[in-house]
């Protein structure tokens, strides 16, 4: 789904991205949600636009795009206020450190670089029922439906290890 350049300047504008030598640098707060004593993690899983298009969009947990002056901590405990209603203190939220990575982004076929500050959030059994077992997040120009799956472990080969340290910035994927 194309952005516009309105939306672009928006964006600019907001302090959310900022475009160096046609390159876009933004920087994402993204919380993996999840439910230990069901062994579920919360999936962004589609958009609908107030156009009506639909954008899948298969996201684990919650991302925002930090603003202008913000801490990454900030966007990580606004988003989760935003996108699931849930008012939660921040040491509820745990660090998993920081990645860059770059790539076109689908949006607006833009060079990308994000600097991606990783958090994990477990919610507890009340916390887990307002929200499961699909929640959907109105927003003025969009509706955005998530839900929940099985945990899946990540593994991770030593040749696989190896490549993701020694890979340039332009050759590493976003997640």
């Amino acid at each position: 789904m194309q952005r516009t350049i309105a939306q672009l300047q928006q964006e600019i504008q907001s302090g959310e991205s900022v475009i160096q030598e046609g390159i876009r640098y933004i920087q994402v707060a993204c919380v993996r949600v999840t439910y230990l004593p069901a062994e579920l993690q919360l999936f962004e899983a589609y958009q609908i636009l107030d156009q009506g298009d639909t954008r899948k969009r298969d996201l684990a947990g919650v991302s925002e795009k930090l603003k202008s002056g913000e801490e990454p901590i900030q966007a990580a405990m606004r988003g989760i206020r935003e996108e699931l209603d849930l008012t939660l203190s921040s040491d509820r939220f745990l660090s998993l450190g920081t990645e860059l990575c770059q790539k076109i982004s689908k949006g607006y076929n833009l060079p990308t670089v994000y600097t991606l500050h990783k958090f994990s959030l477990e919610l507890n059994q009340e916390e887990f029922d307002r929200i499961a077992p699909i929640y959907i997040s109105q927003e003025a120009d969009k509706t955005t439906v998530f839900k929940w799956m099985p945990i899946t472990p990540i593994t991770l080969t030593p040749a696989s290890l190896t490549q993701l340290q020694t890979s340039p910035l332009s050759d590493r994927p976003c997640p």
